[in-house]
């Protein structure tokens, strides 16, 4: 998968979540950080609003998702 594919597959992703090549990816941007954020594929949106709600990593732009997921899928 190419870096524009996973870029296009994240375009518009607000206050919501996409599942890209397995990864599911929350983005919740009432949050204080404003991040993208890694989560278990069984977790939910509501899950990630959670104040206490920790998530696998995140990432504080789309650019370092896009680098981190590219790697990820493509190694």
């Amino acid at each position: 998968m190419t870096k524009k594919k996973i870029s296009e597959s994240l375009r518009g992703l607000w206050n919501n979540t996409v599942v890209i090549d397995g990864i599911k990816i929350a983005r919740v941007c009432w949050h204080e950080d404003d991040s993208y954020k890694i989560i278990e594929n069984e977790e939910t949106f509501k899950d990630a609003t959670q104040d206490e709600f920790i998530p696998i990593t995140t990432y504080r732009t789309k650019k370092e998702l896009v680098d981190a997921l590219y790697r990820a899928i493509n190694k």
